[in-house]
């Protein structure tokens, strides 16, 4: 048909069958199958079709015909899966695609709702967003916000703070530059659309400068792997989660209950040691140095988030941070919304019993971050982030 390998959002399917185009309507079908493909990628993209909600606006990618680039609202996705003994097995699918219009035609604009999360010393939250790689004529009218930019593996994340509470934020990006910088979580690394379950020993959630993977936890390792990207590479720290003298970890089961490219949650489900359960929501959005951690229990008990290896620390607000640079020149920073004293090797450890804990751990780099990236600005990011949902308007 000359269309060549479709991406839709995060979902890459092989070439389409049949294409019918009318006005802004795109109507195409076509099937996945082993061989070429592998089972596990075919039932992924099985999956991933399903996850495709009507109304929902992804980035579209034609090899084969650029100037059909754009993006795209989903009218109705629908896959038929059939499996022969694993040695056959096929995905036959239809997608229904309304064009919202080019890089040209059209802005991203951010509904961003303004809020500010309650911290035990009083701080006032920064107004901030991150936009995709490449995004350029970003508008707020009459106020502008400050800027930094943050280099990740997928390149330069444009980030903008101190926004106006009262503005939508609109920006130019292309089809392509829209998917670089995203919020994704990986299940046994293939990148995954929708909510759904996912293994809960092998997944991941990046933004392409924090990226997070869960360890073995029960005492005998770390609870997670919180790494930053810097210097070109992956620089690895390991945490220790615990409720009482329970470690969250091994984790039961894994759920994705948000997959949008602006912010992904993960909520992590384990045992405690003397029954119930211990859960644990991993949270990340476009464009943050941080990570965000929910937890929560049944029966109450101190919270703590220490790391695997001590560091030296100091503590101020609502956070303990790195006194030194590290062997790759970065700051540790793990913040909590309650009142704390130092755990053993440096980490946070709460004041009193409560069934729920939330905090974040990020990083800063070298003892002199530049504007917007400092430990008293990560800790202002993390109380005002903002709600976000994005759409296509017409320019």
């Amino acid at each position: 048909m000359g269309y060549g390998v479709l991406t839709i959002g995060r979902l890459v399917l092989a070439e389409p069958f049949r294409v019918s185009e009318s006005a802004d309507r795109l109507t195409m079908s076509g099937q996945e199958s082993v061989p070429p493909s592998t089972r596990a990628a075919v039932y992924g993209a099985y999956r991933d079709l399903l996850a495709l909600g009507p109304g929902q606006l992804v980035p579209v990618l034609f090899t084969d015909k650029p100037e059909r680039d754009g993006f795209y609202l989903i009218g109705s996705a629908s896959a038929e899966l059939s499996d022969w003994q694993g040695e056959v097995v096929t995905a036959d699918w239809k997608l229904d695609l309304t064009r919202a219009g080019s890089a040209g035609e059209v802005d991203a604009e951010a509904k961003l709702t303004a809020r500010a999360r309650a911290v035990a010393s009083a701080v006032t939250g920064t107004h901030w967003h991150g936009v995709p790689v490449g995004a350029t004529a970003y508008d707020t009218g009459a106020t502008l916000p400050l800027t930094t930019s943050r280099t990740g593996e997928d390149g330069a994340v444009p980030v903008y703070y101190s926004l106006p509470l009262d503005t939508a934020p609109r920006w130019y990006s292309t089809a392509a530059g829209y998917r670089l910088g995203r919020a994704r979580v990986l299940d046994a690394t293939r990148e995954v659309s929708g909510r759904r379950d996912v293994v809960p020993t092998t997944w991941e959630v990046g933004n392409s400068l924090v990226r997070v993977r869960p360890l073995a936890g029960g005492g005998s390792a770390a609870s997670l792997e919180i790494a930053a990207y810097a210097a070109g590479g992956w620089r690895t720290k390991q945490w220790a989660l615990y409720v009482g003298a329970d470690q969250l970890g091994p984790w039961s089961s894994a759920t994705i209950l948000r997959n949008d490219f602006e912010r992904v949650t993960v909520r992590l489900t384990g045992a405690r040691l003397a029954g119930g359960r211990t859960t644990l929501d991993v949270s990340l959005r476009r464009g943050s140095r941080f990570v965000e951690l929910e937890a929560s229990t049944g029966v109450a008990g101190a919270w703590t988030a220490d790391l695997w290896a001590t560091e030296t620390s100091a503590a101020t607000g609502n956070y303990r941070y790195g006194t030194a640079d590290d062997a790759d020149g970065l700051r540790f920073q793990v913040g909590s919304t309650t009142a704390f004293s130092a755990a053993t090797h440096g980490g946070v450890v709460t004041s009193g019993s409560t069934q729920h804990w939330s905090g974040w751990v990020g990083t800063q780099y070298g003892g002199s971050p530049a504007p917007g990236e400092s430990f008293a600005d990560m800790q202002q990011q993390y109380v005002g982030a903002p709600g976000e949902v994005v759409t296509a308007v017409a320019r």
